[in-house]
């Protein structure tokens, strides 16, 4: 022991030893439990492939068991006559004349050629007027009215198509159900918005009658 060293303290050697450094840990994981297990499975070579063959055989087989119930589900549901895949979702096929979803194409494509902006369609929410203090509730009014004659023939349509008993948009219901998208949800959000400040206006001219058919459209926009 060395002059310097405290009576009952551990030697440099011990501390080096029994302090968990990551080296020893290394040391562990990368060299002795490896060669343990090899040594391990030298003395059991029979046991372990005994039970790894069992292992394998019970997994082999808890999938045939659940093939099997899957597949009785499936049949279950099938003779129920509901959808499996989105190919058998797809609704069926409608004539032109009675789908609302080429009325309503109609409509969007007149929205985009009359240039209806954002700002436009947040300038007739009552919700734009009350966020804007300068503008007077007679002045809010005037330009909702204003905007709503800018956007009478695209509102015409959109009540046109309203009144179709069937909505089915062109879809490949074939894809891949991640590649299917929606792209009618963004103008018919639009609809809606417009409906609404129509049903809002016809209330405040005294059109009770034409607002509550509007609120109706919203209705149907919804359904659709």
């Amino acid at each position: 022991m060395s002059s310097s060293q405290k009576p009952g303290a551990p030697s440099a050697k011990a501390r080096h030893t029994n302090f968990p450094t990551f080296r020893r840990l290394f040391d562990s994981v990368l060299v002795r439990w490896p060669h343990r297990f090899l040594g391990w499975l030298k003395r059991h070579k029979r046991r372990f492939v005994v039970g790894l063959l069992a292992l394998i055989s019970l997994w082999v087989a808890a999938n045939i068991y659940a093939t099997i119930l899957l597949n009785r589900e499936l049949n279950a549901i099938r003779k129920r006559g509901e959808p499996l895949t989105m190919a058998e979702l797809a609704p069926l096929a409608v004539p032109d004349k009675e789908n609302a979803a080429m009325v309503y194409k109609s409509a969007a494509e007149l929205l985009a050629k009359i240039g209806m902006t954002d700002d436009d369609e947040q300038k007739m929410m009552e919700s734009y007027q009350q966020n804007t203090s300068q503008l007077s509730q007679p002045d809010f009014v005037a330009t909702r009215r204003r905007l709503l004659v800018k956007y009478a023939p695209a509102i015409v349509l959109i009540r046109q198509g309203a009144a179709l008993p069937s909505c089915v948009f062109p879809r490949d219901w074939k894809q891949n159900a991640f590649l299917i998208t929606f792209p009618e949800y963004a103008p018919m959000r639009k609809f809606a918005r417009l409906m609404s400040a129509q049903a809002k206006q016809d209330s405040a001219d005294g059109k009770t009658d034409q607002a509550i058919e509007d609120v109706a459209v919203i209705y149907c926009l919804s359904e659709h």
